[in-house]
């Protein structure tokens, strides 16, 4: 639980370990209802779509398993988290997704990077892959 008594739902938990295994891209988004974090959207390995359904005027939290190379130069999938907080948004309603970040990092176990965004403009997978290889200590080619 956070500071701001918000708790993660269990299901979406159950989601993130069943999701965390298959090495697959994809991923969802997660946001806060009443007093706990609940899944928001799934995706498949379009973070592109993922990107254009985030809400202009709402925060969001974002799992997405990003395809990579690791340090052998062989395929791989790494966890960023994402915290989608655009300007737009109510200053309350910042504030509340700002105060619940921690139970995520606390919860979902193995995120390889976390990234805050305000602005869909430059949000992509190249962008993706070069902070977690970043992350990483792996230089970009």
């Amino acid at each position: 639980m956070s500071i701001s008594g918000i708790s993660v739902r269990e299901d979406a938990v159950q989601k993130y370990e069943d999701k965390r295994y298959d090495k697959k891209p994809g991923g969802f988004s997660l946001m806060v209802e009443d007093e706990e974090i609940i899944i928001d959207k799934e995706y498949g390995g379009d973070f592109d779509k993922l990107v254009a359904e985030l809400p202009d005027d709402e925060p969001r939290y974002v799992l997405f398993d990003v395809p990579v190379k690791n340090r052998a130069n062989l395929d791989d999938v790494r966890t960023a988290f994402l915290f989608w907080m655009p300007m737009s948004s109510p200053v309350r309603l910042r504030m509340r997704y700002a105060s619940s970040k921690f139970v995520i990092t606390k919860q979902f176990r193995g995120i390889a990077t976390q990234i805050q965004a305000e602005e869909k403009e430059n949000l992509n997978m190249t962008y993706m892959v070069n902070k977690i290889n970043r992350s990483q200590g792996i230089n970009n080619p």
